[in-house]
């Protein structure tokens, strides 16, 4: 967390709604993370593994691959730190996503997200180039960077009322898993009573299926969403692990639901909020009945689409 705020990266907000603690008979929080620089929370861990690079790795340069929002955010990192960075990304990624990593000065190297295995293809031009590889999720730093969320939220509670209360449930979006990774691990630690509950689109929900059966399981490669910051081929190994040995749950949404969050937020909040983004909002607003009584955490977590 340090390095991070000495690096200037900005404390987002947490808004208390009303309105959807009404919803459920209990409390609820929304934490901002579509506010943060570069429109994700994937700056936290990109800059907490950059800064931690000497300087032969950093002119040696860092490749990468992502769906867009981690591309985003080593792109602006790099820049702000002098580093050459490459991103493999799917070539059907939002345009917009791929025009603010150009905009920023790295290369791309376009992959079919079908076909091609874009962490394959990054590990060979890392080797070929002599650059370091940074993964998406599955790297510890990454992780430890995304959990600096979860200290974030715990902090602003404890600064909310009298009552410092801490969240029955914690609701995150989940991709490759490192946000959910880093906040499993930041929650035991801070309050080991809050069930963390990773959120993945139906069709696409290979932590949830690879947590019940106790082994890496992978999606249909041929399986569709509008999240498509979300949009894995299966868990990544450090990642899958750190959930299991944190009691970590998984759900999924339907992409008609996820549209209802984003609308939401456009009328409540007046923001943007992408579909990946807004998928654990959407967890409770389309089946509020299982958080009844509770106070509840969500992250909203992009604002790329």
């Amino acid at each position: 967390m340090t390095r991070l705020r000495r690096f200037g990266v900005p404390i987002t907000a947490l808004l208390r709604r009303a309105d959807l603690g009404d919803l459920i008979g209990g409390a609820v929080w929304l934490k901002a993370e579509h506010r943060q620089v570069t429109g994700s929370f994937k700056l936290r861990g990109a800059l907490n593994f950059l800064l931690q690079l000497d300087s032969a790795q950093r002119r040696a340069g860092v490749i990468t691959y992502s769906s867009g929002n981690f591309g985003i955010a080593v792109a602006f990192a790099g820049w702000s730190l002098g580093i050459p960075i490459t991103v493999v990304v799917p070539a059907d990624a939002p345009p917009s996503k791929l025009h603010k990593i150009k905009l920023m000065g790295a290369s791309i190297v376009l992959a079919d997200r079908t076909s091609d295995n874009r962490a394959q293809l990054a590990r060979a031009l890392a080797q070929e180039k002599g650059a370091v590889l940074l993964p998406f999720a599955d790297q510890p730093q990454v992780i430890a960077g995304a959990g600096t969320i979860g200290l974030e939220l715990w902090q602003q509670l404890q600064a909310d009322g009298d009552d410092h209360p801490t969240p029955d449930v914690l609701l995150v979006p989940c991709g490759g898993g490192g946000l959910t990774a880093g906040c499993a691990i930041a929650m035991k630690q801070l309050s080991p009573q809050t069930q963390v509950v990773a959120v993945e689109p139906e069709g696409l929900d290979d932590m949830k299926r690879s947590l019940a059966a106790g082994h890496i399981l992978a999606n249909d490669p041929n399986a569709r969403s509008i999240c498509d910051a979300l949009l894995t081929r299966q868990p990544q190994p450090l990642t899958f692990r750190i959930l299991q040995d944190h009691g970590v749950s998984a759900i999924t949404v339907a992409d008609a639901a996820v549209r209802d969050a984003m609308a939401w937020c456009a009328e409540k909040l007046q923001q943007v909020v992408e579909p990946g983004g807004a998928i654990a909002l959407a967890a409770l607003l389309s089946n509020p009945k299982p958080f009844r009584g509770q106070r509840v955490a969500i992250l909203l977590t992009g604002a790329n689409g």
